[in-house]
């Protein structure tokens, strides 16, 4: 009888059997536990190599020419003069005062305007970024959602630009983040303070754009559709949040608008001529710029509906009204982001149709909410590892684009001109220039102006309010000079008929400020004195 056959001991497996651990694995299991860190760290990077080179647009320049003010005469005020102005330097009404004062920390401590812009758009962009994905538990979700929000900040060219809406976003953010944090707070103490967070980041929203105004009613929106909870001691503490809402609010906009009150008699300043677009006009940028952000829009409701419908009912409540509060105030916040933009378009003339850039925080918000949803999916075990290379072959163009945007992005900071020269070399920083567009002269050289060419300015070839206004604040000044193009004798007559003295100093042929008009320029230079003060 044969022996009976025993199984053989399978022992350890073969060498080909178990893949040896190689270098990607090993990276892969570093980046596992730090995957937030290594993303923000990754799009700080990228953001300062592709802002290397900073843009600067009229809006840009009033901004910088307040926060110099600030650092230099430590007031909220601009050199940026009109024939509007109740005192010398100009206080700032209109113009919102946040961004300014951003500015002008970083400038105080010795670094130029074109850094400090540099630097506000790299940590604010990182701080949106951080604000987006550190909630988040998967970084399957994370990745596409920074590769969206960076195609949607470098697709507005807000990052090359010294402009409000750059920080604006992670305020917004902030203030949306406290208010479902403190939805689901557990201690009175605890959401109170978050609820205070949330009214002070929403007045810090409302201080850094007039547009800020939208985040109320997000806010509002997201409070009356959370859920209703009951906190440890059995109270419901929407009241409570509401109250510490209005406390924090009030704490930033309430000093503004007493300022305000005080140097100049009005709130807001707010003085626009009646908008002059058409519904047609209007309807065609604002669907230009629906259909440019078309794909990232659909991509990121496809995410919120697939989170919808992958959400795990009732196996976390406290999550579960953080996410539903999360995504009422985010979509509230687009909605009346978009709309609100659209009737100040349709009330106010403004100086530049709907453009991406005023879209910018209702995308933003838009992807918020989207994030928030898709968090309740869950994604197939080890996705990331066994499709890293297709996620790196997509994402690269999306996140390595933007180094080479700034190359191409069309310049449109004030061009040194010979005018800017000539002024510099015959004027003191004490002259006075008055001239069309005039914020250019004042950037390029630092000499205060006297300007028109926004909407709204009185025309500085108006002799009778030019005169007013030298009587008022002559004194202020050293010489006063006058650019005109050449010839312009009907403007030399109005400032004669004034009773100005008009003495003509310097012809120039010179460019353009503007890099759209490539052609040459001749431009007179006028001196001007009051009559009665000639010998």
């Amino acid at each position: 009888m044969a022996e009976p056959t025993l199984p053989e001991d399978p022992g350890e497996p073969e060498a080909h059997q178990l893949r040896p651990p190689n270098d990607w694995d090993a990276a892969i299991m570093w980046v596992k536990p730090r995957w937030r860190g290594v993303l923000i760290v990754g799009s700080i990077l990228l953001m300062a190599i592709a802002c290397r080179k900073m843009h600067f647009s009229p809006d840009s320049i009033h901004y910088v020419d307040v926060a110099r003010t600030i650092v230099s005469e430590h007031v909220i005020a601009s050199w940026h003069l009109t024939l509007n102005a109740a005192q010398v330097p100009q206080a700032t009404l209109y113009w919102p005062p946040m961004y300014p004062l951003l500015l002008a920390v970083p400038m105080a401590l010795g670094l130029s305007y074109y850094t400090a812009a540099w630097l506000i758009a790299v940590l604010s962009g990182a701080a949106a970024i951080y604000l987006l994905v550190f909630w988040l538990r998967r970084p399957v979700w994370a990745i596409p959602l920074v590769a969206l929000f960076l195609y949607l900040y470098f697709d507005t060219g807000l990052p090359f630009r010294a402009l409000s809406e750059v920080p604006y976003v992670p305020i917004i953010f902030g203030a949306l983040l406290c208010t479902a944090a403190a939805v689901t707070a557990q201690s009175r103490r605890q959401r109170l303070l978050l609820a205070v967070s949330a009214g002070l980041l929403a007045g810090a929203a409302v201080l850094m754009r007039h547009m800020g105004v939208a985040i109320l009613p997000a806010l509002a929106a997201a409070l009356l559709l959370a859920p209703q909870r009951e906190d440890e001691e059995g109270a419901k503490p929407l009241w409570q949040i509401t109250l510490g809402m209005v406390v924090g609010l009030a704490i930033v906009v309430l000093p503004w608008l007493v300022r305000n009150l005080l140097v100049g008699s009005e709130l807001l300043g707010l003085e626009r001529p009646a908008s002059q677009m058409s519904l047609r006009d209007l309807a065609f940028w604002t669907g230009s710029m629906i259909y440019l952000h078309l794909g990232p829009a659909l991509l990121a409701l496809t995410f919120a509906a697939v989170g919808y419908h992958l959400r795990p009912r009732g196996e976390d409540s406290r999550r579960e009204a953080f996410i539903s509060t999360l995504t009422a105030g985010a979509f509230g916040s687009a909605i009346v982001h978009a709309v609100l933009v659209l009737v100040v378009q349709m009330l106010f003339q403004l100086d530049e149709p709907p453009t991406k850039r005023f879209f910018y925080p209702a995308n933003a918000s838009l992807l918020l909410g989207a994030a928030a949803m898709l968090s309740y999916a869950t994604p197939p075990k080890g996705v990331l590892a066994r499709r890293a290379g297709l996620i790196i072959a997509l994402a690269a163009p999306i996140v390595l684009g933007p180094i080479f945007v700034s190359s191409l992005a069309r310049d449109i900071t004030p061009r040194q001109t010979a005018l800017d020269q000539w002024i510099r070399e015959n004027t003191s920083a004490e002259d006075l220039i008055i001239a069309n567009r005039g914020w250019s002269i004042r950037f390029n050289t630092g000499r205060p102006v006297l300007q028109s060419g926004q909407v709204g300015d009185p025309p500085i070839t108006d002799g009778e309010r030019v005169a007013g206004f030298l009587e008022r604040f002559g004194g202020e000044f050293g010489e006063v000079y006058l650019v005109l193009p050449a010839e312009d004798e009907e403007a030399v007559g109005s400032y004669l008929r004034a009773g100005l003295h008009v003495e003509e100093v310097v012809t120039l042929e010179t460019l353009s400020h503007d890099y759209d008009r490539p052609e040459p320029v001749e431009l007179t230079v006028y001196r001007v004195t009051a009559a009665r003060s000639l010998p």
